[in-house]
């Protein structure tokens, strides 16, 4: 289970990372989406198992990856996402 989910997240990463390099949310979706094709079919000739459900797995990390950057940038940036999240902790009687 947390080998999956850091399958997820690492995908998660290399597509921000690589969106951010190269100016294009579409480019690193389709880049990414291929490395975790080939990184799953290499693995065939390694003694190991090559699975289509790890390959759906390190998709769904890019779109989270994707969809989350989406929000931030109609949030206004991190600051303002982080300042929503901190003022939730605020509590309210207090003011």
């Amino acid at each position: 289970m947390f080998q999956k989910i850091g399958h997820a997240l690492s995908f998660g990463i290399l597509f921000l990372l690589l969106a951010k390099t190269i100016g294009s949310n579409a480019k690193a979706i389709v880049f990414c989406s291929l490395f975790a094709y080939f990184t799953e079919f290499l693995q065939l000739f390694f003694l190991r198992s090559g699975r289509i459900s790890d390959v759906l797995i390190d998709i769904g990390g890019i779109y989270l990856a994707y969809r989350l950057t989406g929000y931030v940038e109609s949030q206004g940036g991190l600051s303002a996402v982080f300042g929503k999240i901190a003022d939730s902790f605020i509590d309210d009687k207090s003011r």
